[in-house]
């Protein structure tokens, strides 16, 4: 459906843009699945996809001359106050953003990648430092080198989701009470299990 969505729609534009909210939460890996997906959408008509709703910046694809990003991160993400009052901080990993600048001239588009870290305090993106900035572009290239073969990459994922994941819950054992952990913990759990 989604592709014959994405064939209809290419008739009318010269440039078509998914803008899709996939993908699983707190990792910095794509599921092998969306990448799957991704190319199917683009040798379908698509010519850009940009993904968001895992929180972390995740790598990118280029399929021929066309482009997947299949997280942005998080952009604007202030702390917030939970039900029972106790304030969520987003980790250090939650706090890295990617802002895509697309320019079209002379019937070409281009296109810039700018990163940038959320405040810790306020939310709002800011510049990365030199250091800053050479870490996530070392985990984005290590990232898009997996995802350069698929067949390798869906052999891993599990296991790089099951170390994110892991990290993510230690991150959230230091960083706040332990109820709310077992909370979390049984939510995922309940989610997996109701699908």
């Amino acid at each position: 459906m989604v592709i014959d969505n994405i064939k209809k729609e290419k008739e009318y534009c010269d440039e078509l843009f998914l803008i899709l909210h996939w993908g699983r939460e707190h990792t910095w890996y794509p599921e092998p699945e969306q990448v799957k997906l991704s190319k199917e959408f683009l040798e379908n008509g698509a010519d850009y996809i940009i993904g968001h709703h895992p929180h972390f910046v995740q790598g990118s694809i280029l399929t021929g001359n066309k482009k997947t990003w299949f997280s942005l991160g998080n952009f604007i993400f202030p702390p917030y106050q939970k039900i029972d009052g106790s304030t969520y901080k987003w980790s250090k990993s939650h706090r890295s953003s990617l802002i895509l600048s697309f320019n079209h001239e002379n019937d070409k588009i281009s296109i810039n990648e700018f990163f940038c870290k959320i405040g810790e305090v306020d939310g709002i993106p800011r510049k990365m430092n030199k250091t800053e900035l050479g870490k996530i572009l070392l985990k984005i290239k290590k990232i898009n080198n997996l995802l350069e073969n698929q067949h390798i990459y869906s052999r891993k994922y599990k296991n790089l989701y099951k170390m994110d994941l892991f990290f993510y819950y230690m991150v959230r054992l230091f960083s706040s009470s332990f109820l709310d952990l077992q909370k979390s913990i049984f939510w995922r759990y309940k989610n997996k299990n109701s699908k």
